[in-house]
């Protein structure tokens, strides 16, 4: 059942009154309770349709549909008829080169030519790397022992034409025949010392030193060892070397020559400390040898140390008597401080050795 509205529902009551005419005005009573909603009314019938109103706008344009399946290819036409030939094309790229072919089978040896004529030298090759050195060989045998070496001596006399004051000859040669005697056919080497002429009487000074107030004899040797005289100059803050004569380390020997005069000596013993003949002492004492040429009654020894070896003594000798000197020079070797080699020569630590 459709119910009416409240305000519908008051209308109605209201207009009936109004109509009745026994209505009269009293007072206005409690508003009353509201009744049960009426049903719905029936639908009214569908009026006329209205005149077509203006058309919308265009909506946007729909999505693309998806192409359809293609149709089976037609049939080919007929070929037409060929045209004229055009013009030849540019040339195209070179293509990539081919995978080269296996080689063939060798073929047959042919024969040997005749040799052609030989060609000019080449210039020598460079030189190879040396190889690695070689494994050691074996040891060989011991040689058979040298004989030993013996010295021998002779007198030169007076007069002789190597020596007009005489001298000694030294003998130097190899035991060959074992008889502990220097033969004359074992000979190997002989040197020949000179004894220096005669020099003038001495006449001491007219006042002497102390010294030589006592006696001596006239061919007494009177020297001295190792005092040498330097040469001097301005300044010793470069004294040089011993290679130039005028160095500060050079000897003096003209005024060597004097001091020995004033002394009344007659020999001086130079001392060489070492095996060299290119060395300082070696020098100084050839100063002093030419020094003496130039004055009469004079000798200059050699005096060498302990230390060397027979081989060095024999080498230093033989230096000093090919020194070019004047005849009337004296010249001797001596031995210094050998120390109990004197009493004991082929001693340990003498520098020589039994054979020698």
């Amino acid at each position: 059942m459709r119910l009416l509205p409240r305000a519908t529902l008051a209308f109605l009551m209201t207009a009936i009154l109004l109509f009745s005419g026994c209505v009269q005005p009293g007072v206005d009573g409690a508003p009353g309770e509201d009744g049960t909603p009426g049903a719905d009314g029936a639908d009214g019938a569908t009026g006329p349709a209205g005149p077509p109103g203006a058309d919308g706008e265009d909506g946007q344009d729909g999505v693309n549909g998806m192409d359809g399946t293609d149709g089976a290819p037609g049939a080919d036409g007929a070929d037409g008829a060929a045209g004229p030939a055009g013009p030849p094309g540019a040339d195209g790229q070179d293509g990539q080169d081919g995978v080269n072919g296996t080689n063939g089978a060798d073929g047959a040896p042919g024969a040997d030519g005749q040799d052609g004529a030989t060609g000019p030298a080449g210039p020598p090759g460079a030189d190879g790397q040396d190889g690695q050195d070689g494994v050691n060989g074996t040891d060989g045998a011991d040689g058979t022992d040298a004989p030993p070496l013996l010295v021998d001596s002779t007198p030169v006399p007076v007069n002789d034409s190597r020596c007009p004051a005489g001298g000694i000859e030294i003998h130097i040669g190899a035991d060959d025949n074992a008889s502990g005697t220097l033969e004359v056919e074992e000979r190997d080497e002989t040197v020949v010392l000179c004894h220096g002429e005669d020099g003038e009487d001495f006449v001491p000074p007219a006042s002497p030193p102390l010294p030589l107030l006592a006696p001596f004899a006239d061919d007494a040797v009177l020297g001295s060892w190792r005092s040498s005289m330097n040469n001097t100059n301005t300044s010793i803050e470069g004294p040089g070397d011993c290679t130039s004569a005028d160095s500060w380390l050079r000897e003096d020997g003209e005024a060597m020559m004097d001091m020995m005069n004033a002394t009344g000596q007659n020999t001086y013993i130079a001392h060489v400390g070492t095996a060299s003949t290119t060395g300082c002492d070696w020098l100084k004492m050839e100063d002093l040898l030419s020094a003496a040429g130039n004055n009469s009654g004079r000798s200059v020894w050699m005096g060498l140390p302990d230390h060397l070896s027979y081989a060095e003594y024999r080498s230093m000798m033989l230096e000093y008597a090919a020194l070019e000197v004047e005849d009337h020079v004296g010249m001797r070797v001596m031995a210094d401080d050998f120390h109990q080699a004197l009493e004991a020569p082929w001693s340990p630590g003498s520098g020589m050795s039994a054979e020698e």
